[in-house]
């Protein structure tokens, strides 16, 4: 899921670089994230040697950004 494109520039100030949150951009539970992930993101790894066997789990890497910092100005939004 590449990540949408930032705010168009209006011309003054620095360009944004970081998308922001808006009607389709929302907040997003990692528990959500992690079941909307295909299964083609997750794989099994072996983290420690148990005392009968080998402890395998399961991990997936997604690239996110924190949403604590993104309204920082604003009035907080309503809870999801």
């Amino acid at each position: 899921m590449p990540p949408p494109a930032p705010a168009r520039w209006k011309g003054t100030g620095r360009p944004p670089t970081r998308p922001h949150r808006g009607p389709t951009r929302c907040p997003l539970s990692l528990k959500e994230l992690a079941q909307a992930l295909p299964s083609e993101h997750w794989s099994e790894v072996g983290w420690r040697q148990g005392t009968r066997h080998r402890l395998p789990s399961r991990f997936a890497a997604a690239r996110i950004r924190p949403a604590q910092r993104d309204g920082r100005d604003r009035a907080p939004f309503a809870e999801q």
